[in-house]
């Protein structure tokens, strides 16, 4: 499967002056995401799980005696998916349960016949499809639209995609090949 991103730059070069790995950790994805981006919060107004989470995360929140400001925000924005191979159902299957996330789309290499299971999977998803004919590739089903419902999810997702980005690329500033 290829994601394609929108990399947040500022985030990038702020995570990469404070050495800032990809957070992975959903329960720590979930605390960050009950406290406002850059707004301080009285300290007396975070609740004992958040501050439990986050203890210990630096680069994530600033905590003074008063207040605790989140000071890290999603690194990315997946703004689509494309999964290929020979077999329609099982590419709409690894992409299937991304639907709600952003477009999704498979291209198959192999001939696709209008009783085939994986087109009714596609459709119930909003999954665009392209197969390839002896000469040019052929869009099936277009990709529905999708506006994605922010949260940790998206969030934790967004961290898992700039964890796989290519380092060097990362380190250069660079975007190409992603």
């Amino acid at each position: 499967m290829t994601v394609i991103v929108n990399l947040d730059e500022g985030e990038h070069q702020r995570r990469l002056a404070a050495g800032l790995a990809p957070i992975l950790n959903r329960q720590v994805l979930t605390a960050l995401w009950e406290l406002p981006h850059r707004m301080p919060l009285a300290a007396d107004a975070v609740p004992g799980w958040v501050r439990h989470e986050l203890l210990g995360t630096p680069g994530t929140v600033t905590i003074d005696s008063d207040t605790w400001t989140r000071t890290v925000r999603a690194p990315l924005t997946i703004v689509a998916a494309v999964a290929t191979g020979r077999n329609l159902r099982g590419a709409v299957g690894r992409v299937g349960h991304h639907s709600a996330v952003a477009p999704m789309a498979v291209v198959t290499s192999s001939p696709v016949d209008d009783i085939d299971v994986g087109l009714l999977d596609a459709h119930l998803y909003g999954i665009g499809v392209a197969g390839w004919t002896s000469s040019r590739l052929v869009i099936l089903v277009e990709p529905e639209p999708v506006v994605a419902n922010r949260g940790p999810f998206l969030w934790w997702l967004a961290e898992n995609a700039y964890h796989t980005l290519p380092r060097p690329a990362l380190i250069d500033g660079g975007s190409d090949g992603w």
